[in-house]
């Protein structure tokens, strides 16, 4: 596909890896999740028998009262043996109380520690942020895939995740002759 502005040819991109989309994820995050959501740094969910399972990140909607466990993918790497493993990791390590205690406790301190985000807490008027964390944390979590192309395959795989899922497909193009330099995004 081609987008035409001006004259000017925007050229869809190849994303090089998943960090590279993932970068552009998180800086655009606000304009996916909504406006009064923070992000968290990947985090490793480990379960005590040592089951490990690390996302690309945690999204607080407090205002959604929402949270979302973040999986950035490029659709030209096998769907099925990647992203099935790690969810079901997800959901076991999810399952444990003591899992969600320290994703309770790793949010909460590293809300304390950014003044950014304890303003949107201050804005939103939470008074008490652990019982808030607590509470939001006790709600199962969305899995937010964010892909360069949506694919038959990821539908039939979101479809039988133990968690509720939401896909969003993330696209960039970039202007001909020039590069990421200068580049546009397509998403919902």
């Amino acid at each position: 596909m081609i987008l035409l502005k001006d004259g000017v040819k925007y050229i869809l991109h190849e994303y090089v890896s998943e960090e590279e989309l993932a970068q552009m994820v998180i800086e655009h995050y606000k304009d996916i999740f909504g406006t009064n959501t923070l992000y968290f740094d990947p985090q490793t969910m480990k379960t005590q028998v040592g089951i490990e399972a690390r996302n690309d990140g945690i999204i607080l909607a407090t205002d959604q009262n929402r949270w979302y466990i973040l999986e950035v993918e490029l659709a030209k790497h096998p769907l099925h043996e990647h992203i099935i493993p790690q969810i079901t990791k997800f959901s076991i390590a999810y399952e444990e109380a003591g899992t969600r205690k320290k994703i309770i406790n790793t949010l909460y301190n590293a809300i304390r520690q950014d003044a950014f985000k304890t303003a949107i807490i201050q804005t939103q008027k939470i008074e008490d942020l652990h019982k808030m964390l607590t509470d939001l944390i006790d709600i199962q979590p969305t899995i937010s895939i964010i892909i360069d192309q949506k694919t038959p395959e990821l539908d039939y795989i979101c479809n039988r995740l133990p968690f509720p899922t939401q896909t969003v497909e993330f696209k960039t193009y970039v202007r001909e002759n020039i590069g990421i330099g200068v580049h546009v995004h397509e998403f919902q």
